[in-house]
């Protein structure tokens, strides 16, 4: 009865699409016509004018929107199990077949964002790191008065007093960044600890 219900329940042979070989040297084109409204308008124009594979295009459109959408998306697996929406890419085209020109064009709004997002927070990066000066140069006052104090109690007081300015130093934040490009696996490491583990 349990391999009648298995049979039942599979899908006939004849329903299943070819299968397409990994290795096949002809590979089906994409049609754009699965990446509808702005986004598939976006790439069809930048293929035209790039004189590009759509295919390219349509790739670095769908990493800039994942980018965007990162930390704002997720899949629920199961309950209890959520994966990030992370998307990998890899234009494999020989050089100079203008991938560099796509790229910029799908990632110009990801620029812009971090530009506007520059302007608006460098007066407050400012003055926390004026702040964060501050604080340092009151506690590196208090270790140099706790140097020359004869008294071991008086320079015990005084090191606790800087170590406590010292430990309420705060952070300055990093300007808001979304994409880089040409890091190596050891900077790309900091950038992902500086911006909450989210970059492109």
């Amino acid at each position: 009865m349990t391999a009648n219900l298995l049979k039942s329940a599979a899908p006939p042979a004849e329903d299943w699409p070819e299968l397409v070989p990994l290795d096949a040297p002809n590979l089906p084109r994409l049609d754009l016509a699965h990446l509808p409204g702005w986004a598939g308008d976006f790439a069809r124009a930048v293929a035209a004018d790039t004189e590009t594979p759509p295919e390219l295009a349509v790739g670095m459109v769908l990493v800039a929107c994942a980018t965007a959408a990162a930390r704002r998306l997720r899949v629920m697996v199961k309950p209890g199990y959520v994966e990030p929406c992370n998307l990998w890419a890899v234009a494999a085209l020989p050089p100079g077949t203008r991938k560099s020109a796509v790229q910029s064009a799908a990632t110009s709004p990801l620029l812009a964002w971090e530009r506007e997002q520059a302007k608006i927070t460098e007066l407050e990066i400012k003055r926390i790191a004026s702040e964060r000066k501050t604080l340092e140069a009151r506690a590196k006052e208090k270790r140099s008065k706790a140097a020359r104090e004869k008294d071991n109690d008086n320079a015990a007081e005084l090191a606790r007093e800087a170590a406590d300015i010292e430990a309420k130093l705060p952070d300055i934040p990093s300007q808001p960044q979304l994409w880089t490009s040409d890091a190596t696996p050891e900077r790309l490491g900091a950038l992902l600890a500086e911006h909450g583990e989210c970059m492109a």
